[in-house]
């Protein structure tokens, strides 16, 4: 009796044993990690409010256009625990636009350490028309101008909130 007991013991330890806990491979990481970034994007669009009421000039910057795109590409090679340098890993693409303010905000993938990682800055080129005073103290408009940004990195951690204000 004790050996059919021990051996219904030691067959129920030997199935548990080969049909437990295997390693699943190809698991996407887990991107527990968040950090924001927000910020205001200006540029000096209306020439005629460019002086003081006393009289002193100073450039006062306003919001540029809504429709205007910033991008933050981060590379997912950055959000893996333990990363495979024979792999190509992909480029992660995150978007806002600017409000009439020229502010905004998003919140980008990270590690879910506190390991600092790099983001891409990017902000689509725009054209516009500013608005300068004409002889007879009425809006006009000068050349259009394009205003571009040249690439940026910052440096986002999880949980952090990072500003990154850029002027034109």
């Amino acid at each position: 009796m004790k050996k059919t007991i021990l051996s219904f013991v030691v067959v129920g330890l030997a199935i548990a044993i080969a049909t437990g806990c295997k390693k699943k491979e190809g698991d996407a990481p887990v991107l527990t990690g968040e950090a924001t970034v927000e910020g205001y994007i200006k540029a000096n669009l209306n020439y005629r409010n460019d002086t003081l009421p006393d009289g002193t000039p100073q450039i006062i910057r306003e919001g540029i256009p809504t429709n205007v795109v910033i991008t933050f590409a981060i590379d997912s090679y950055d959000l893996e625990k333990n990363p495979d340098p024979s792999f190509n890993y992909e480029w992660i693409n995150k978007t806002v636009t600017v409000n009439a303010d020229g502010f905004y905000s998003i919140k980008l993938p990270t590690p879910a350490s506190t390991y600092p990682i790099q983001a891409m800055v990017k902000i689509s080129d725009f054209d516009y028309q500013p608005i300068i005073t004409s002889s007879q103290d009425t809006d006009s408009l000068a050349e259009r101008q394009v205003y571009t940004f040249p690439d940026q990195p910052i440096t986002i951690i999880n949980g952090v909130k990072t500003i990154f204000d850029y002027n034109y």
